[in-house]
C-alpha cells in the first residue's frame, strides 16, 4: 500500500480476500469461480474494477477539451513498488500543465465516526481538490455481506456487484475531489434533507442510486451540496454534475486550467484528513423519511350542519374508510400497471406482479369508532388507532355551529408503511428494440423485484359526508435486478440487469369544494380521480 505520511492508514485492497471458502456473505468475491477466495480473485477484481471506472469516466475521456487519462496500480501483493500513488499525486502537484487525483482503495475505515465506503475532501465551487480520496472495500464486502444491499437478493449476488460498488465509490470520491457534493431531494430542505430515491446518480447515496445504473448525470433535477471558497459555507444547488466536470477538468487556449487548482501558490497545503474534524465521502445513506399525507383542503362549502350528530359523524367515518378499505385498494393497484412496453426487461404489470391489492389489504386494517360519544371522544378514538389528526371541532364548537351553514367537522391521515415486497419474474425483451446496442440481442435470465410501498391517506367528514383529501394514494420505489445472460452473432456473454422506477398512484380532483367523494371511486372516472 502507499506510504501516505500523516494519513490514514487503511489497509489494503488485498485483505479484502481473506483465503477461505465460498458461503453466502462472500461469494461475490469469487471472481474465478473456483469456490475458494484467494489473492488470485484480488487480482482479477483489481482489472474489472479499473474497466468499471474507465466505463464511469468514459464520456470525459472521449471529451476532446479534456485529455483525461485512468491509471490502475496492479501489484497488490508485491512491496516492490511502495507509494506509486503518493509520487504521481506530487508529479501532478508541481507540474503546471497536469493535475493528479489520486484514489486509494484499502480494506477498511480506520475510524468508527468516518463513512461505511470511502472519503475525500470536497473542493469548493470553482475548485479542483489535486489531492486524495480513500475507498474502503472492506465497507463494501460488509455491505453486500450484510443482506441489506438494496438492489438485489444476497443470493443472487456476484463479483459484478463488488466490482459495481466499489467502482461507483471511486467515481462519487473523484466527484468531491472535483468539487461535486451529495445530493438531495428537491422536495426535501437542508434541515430535513433526505435523499432523492431511485435516482441513479454517482453523487448520490448507493442505498437509493443502483451502483449498476449509477452515472455522472447530465441533469439538475436534485440540489447539490456545493462550498464556497470565500465564506466556507455550503448551500445546496442545482448542478449538472457532467457539465461540471467538464469544466473541473477542461484548459483554455493558452493551455490552463480553467478552474482553480489547489494545492497552488496561494494555498500550498491541503490539510491531511487527521487534522479535519468534518469529513466527506461515499456513505450508504439513512433512511429516507416516510411520506407526508397532504391534510389540507379548502373550507367546507357543501350541505349544512342542521341535524347531524356525532353519531352521525362517527358512523360516517367507519363507513366511509371501511368502504375504501375493502373496495377500493384494488383499483389503486391496478393503476400501477403500465403500459405495454413502458419497462425495460420487466412485464409492465406492476401492480399485478407485486400482488399489490393483497399487501395493501394485509396492511390496512378496517376501523371502528361508531361509538363515539361526543367530539372529543372521536378525536381520541381516531388517535388511538393510529391517525394524526389534522383538523377537528371541540365539542364547545361543535354545539355552537350555525344549522344553516356548512361546516368541517374532522379530519384524520396516516402513512402506511409496507412489508417490503419481493416478487421473481422472467426477463422479458420488453423496451429493448429502443435501445440501439441490445437491439437485436436475445436477453435471458430471472429478475428479482423489490419494492418499498407507502400508502398515504387522509379523509374526514364534513356537512356533505365522508371525504377523502387528494394527493394522497400509492408511493412505491420498485428496484428490479438480475443477473442474465445475452446472445448475439453465435456468442454469449453474462452480467447484471437493472431496472428502477418510482410509479405513484394520486387521487386527485376537479371539484370546486376540493374533496372526493366515495362515489368519484368508479371505473372510469369523469373527475380522473386516480393519476
Amino acid at each position: 500500500p502507499d506510504t501516505i505520511a500523516n494519513e490514514y492508514t487503511v489497509g489494503r485492497f488485498a485483505d479484502v480476500f481473506a483465503p477461505g471458502a465460498v458461503n453466502n456473505t462472500n461469494r461475490f468475491l469469487d471472481y474465478d469461480g473456483n469456490n475458494t477466495i484467494n489473492q488470485d480473485d484480488a487480482k482479477i477484481a483489481v482489472g474489472k474494477i479499473a474497466s468499471r471506472v474507465n466505463r464511469l469516466l468514459k464520456p470525459f475521456r472521449q471529451d476532446p477539451n479534456i485529455d483525461l487519462v485512468v491509471m490502475h496500480t496492479p501489484g497488490l501483493t508485491s512491496a516492490a513498488d511502495p507509494g506509486a500513488g503518493e509520487r504521481k499525486l506530487a508529479e501532478g502537484q508541481t507540474a503546471a500543465d497536469e493535475n493528479v487525483y489520486v484514489v486509494y482503495i484499502g480494506d477498511t475505515r480506520p475510524e468508527a465516526d468516518l463513512p461505511d465506503l470511502g472519503i475525500a475532501h470536497q473542493a469548493f465551487a470553482g475548485e479542483n481538490n489535486e489531492f486524495y480520496g480513500y475507498v474502503f472495500a472492506g465497507g463494501v464486502k460488509s455491505h453486500l455481506a450484510s443482506g441489506n444491499y438494496r438492489w438485489k437478493p444476497q443470493a443472487k449476488l456476484t463479483s459484478v456487484d463488488f466490482t459495481n460498488e466499489v467502482a461507483f465509490t471511486v467515481a462519487h470520491e473523484l466527484g468531491h475531489l472535483w468539487g461535486l457534493g451529495h445530493l438531495i431531494d428537491v422536495d426535501s430542505t437542508p434541515g430535513n434533507a433526505f435523499s432523492p430515491d431511485n435516482y441513479h446518480h454517482v453523487m448520490n447515496t448507493p442505498k437509493y442510486a443502483n451502483p449498476a445504473a449509477a452515472r455522472f448525470l447530465n441533469d439538475a433535477t436534485h440540489r447539490m451540496e456545493i462550498g464556497n471558497a470565500t465564506t466556507g459555507a455550503s448551500s445546496y444547488q442545482h448542478v449538472s454534475a457532467k457539465q461540471e466536470v467538464r469544466d473541473s477538468l477542461r484548459t483554455n487556449a493558452a493551455g490552463n486550467f480553467v478552474q482553480t487548482t489547489i494545492p497552488n501558490a496561494t494555498f500550498p497545503d491541503v490539510p491531511t484528513y487527521m487534522q479535519t474534524p468534518s469529513h466527506q465521502g461515499g456513505y450508504l445513506g439513512a433512511d429516507n423519511p416516510p411520506p407526508k399525507p397532504n391534510s389540507d383542503v379548502p373550507a367546507a362549502t357543501l350541505g349544512q350542519a342542521s341535524g347531524i350528530t356525532v353519531a352521525d359523524i362517527s358512523s360516517s367515518l367507519t363507513t366511509g374508510f371501511n368502504t375504501l378499505r375493502d373496495d377500493y385498494l384494488d383499483d389503486f393497484a391496478a393503476q400501477l400497471n403500465l403500459p405495454d412496453g413502458s419497462l425495460p426487461l420487466v412485464d409492465a404489470d406492476l401492480g399485478s406482479l407485486l400482488q399489490l391489492d393483497v399487501a395493501l389489504a394485509d396492511a390496512i386494517s378496517s376501523i371502528n369508532i361508531s361509538g363515539a360519544a361526543n367530539m372529543s371522544e372521536l378525536s381520541q378514538q381516531l388517535t388511538t388507532a393510529g391517525f394524526t389528526i389534522s383538523h377537528a371541532l371541540t365539542d364547545e364548537q361543535f354545539t355552537g355551529l350555525d344549522p344553516a351553514e356548512p361546516a368541517d367537522f374532522v379530519r384524520a391521515s396516516r402513512t402506511y408503511s409496507l412489508a417490503r415486497i419481493l416478487k421473481s419474474t422472467a426477463m422479458t425483451q420488453n423496451g429493448l428494440d429502443a435501445i440501439g446496442e441490445l437491439a437485436g440481442v436475445n436477453l435471458n435470465g430471472q429478475l428479482d423485484a423489490m419494492a418499498d410501498v407507502y400508502f398515504t391517506v387522509s379523509f374526514g367528514v364534513d356537512t356533505d359526508g365522508f371525504y377523502l383529501v387528494p394527493g394522497n394514494g400509492v408511493l412505491a420505489s420498485v428496484a428490479v435486478g438480475g443477473n442474465l445472460s445475452a446472445s448475439a452473432g453465435g456468442g454469449t456473454i453474462s452480467g447484471n440487469a437493472a431496472v428502477g422506477v418510482s410509479p405513484e398512484v394520486r387521487l386527485t380532483t376537479s371539484h370546486a369544494d376540493g374533496r372526493i367523494r366515495l362515489a368519484d371511486l368508479v371505473d372510469d372516472p369523469p373527475n380522473q380521480t386516480f393519476a
